[in-house]
């Protein structure tokens, strides 16, 4: 069994897919699968399954959104964790590691946020002002707690918007998303 499943909901993302598998093919962890979920795109997505040093399985469904096309993904999951990465996200190679490091320090099931650096087609997606690495793992929620980008003195220079956080870079155990239940379509 993966220790995680990495789930990858698509709708007309030919342009910033490619870099998102890459980025995944230089996780510094490699005991995970891809579950690509084509929510109904005009065109069907092209990505050879055979190429990534992962197992990389391709789902198609009608167009029935975001929710409908992360829970798709979750139900053919078969790892111990779900990782929700939206398809313009593109994760530095520690951060499946981050994410996992986060859960295990954590007292109890735990949601764990990552950063989002958007990517255009063909542009490298932005260094975080403070020096991380672009999807490097901020801070995990516990308990369900808040953390305020804003407050940190000095994180972001001026005129450089902040990396945030949400749930298209989000890690939680799959018996987290099995009790709570599926996203709301």
């Amino acid at each position: 069994m993966p220790i995680a499943s990495v789930i990858l909901p698509c709708f007309r993302c030919s342009a910033t897919l490619p870099r998102l598998l890459e980025a995944l093919a230089r996780q510094t962890r490699q005991d995970f699968e891809a579950i690509l979920v084509d929510d109904g795109s005009p065109q069907p997505i092209a990505a050879d399954p055979g190429v990534w040093p992962f197992p990389l399985r391709i789902l198609r469904q009608p167009n029935r959104g975001l929710p409908a096309a992360r829970n798709a993904g979750a139900a053919a999951a078969r790892g111990e964790y779900l990782w929700f990465l939206d398809a313009d996200v593109v994760p530095v190679p520690g951060a499946l590691v981050a994410h996992l490091a986060a859960q295990a320090r954590s007292p109890g099931p735990t949601v764990t946020l990552g950063a989002l650096p958007l990517s255009s087609a063909g542009a490298p997606a932005p260094d975080d002002p403070s020096g991380a690495p672009a999807s490097a793992f901020l801070w995990y929620l516990e308990r369900w707690g808040q953390y305020d980008l804003y407050a940190r003195p000095g994180k972001y220079a001026a005129g450089r918007p902040p990396i945030h956080p949400g749930p298209g870079n989000a890690l939680l155990p799959r018996a987290v998303f099995e009790q709570f239940g599926p996203y709301d379509e």
